[in-house]
């Protein structure tokens, strides 16, 4: 909570860079573990409030504003911060491609779990159709979530 200019008081998002000493590899092998656990927890999250409807799908954001923020976020903080971006953009991405929707690799996982549970073979017709409806799905999230980031490029 601070006061702005005019002396009114409100809160603010502010981003904090905080250093870790990491003397050991055994801190930097728990501190490792625990931002990758904390940016998991805070991924799960975000995806919980998208679908509950707490966060309005104009807020969801693709490659073209990540390449916009991380550009600007490069320019300001330097290279390291980019570094950083990279990486939790892959855990992101890694977390996203092992959901259970049909398309992605966690679609494969469940197909097996089914097929585990029932004893045989799902019928690879199913299989596909189950597949192409969530394929076009996601690429209709895509062009959505890509009209959002240029919506939001040409407002600033």
């Amino acid at each position: 909570i601070h006061p702005d200019e005019k002396g009114l008081i409100g809160i603010g998002l502010t981003s904090k860079q905080t250093m870790v000493d990491t003397k050991t590899p055994r801190t930097i092998i728990s501190g490792s573990f625990r931002y990758l656990w904390d940016n998991t927890y805070m991924m799960m999250y975000s995806l919980g409030q998208l679908f509950t409807g707490n966060i309005p799908l104009k807020e969801m954001h693709g490659v073209v504003a990540i390449t916009k923020i991380g550009g600007d976020m490069i320019e300001k903080t330097g290279k390291s911060a980019g570094i950083l971006l990279a990486a939790l953009i892959s855990m992101n991405l890694a977390i996203l491609n092992i959901l259970p929707i049909p398309a992605l690799d966690g679609g494969h996982l469940m197909f097996l779990f089914i097929e585990k549970i029932i004893g045989r073979p799902l019928d690879d017709k199913v299989v596909e159709k189950i597949s192409s409806v969530f394929f076009t799905l996601l690429i209709i999230l895509m062009v959505f979530i890509v009209f959002n980031d240029i919506t939001l490029l040409v407002k600033k």
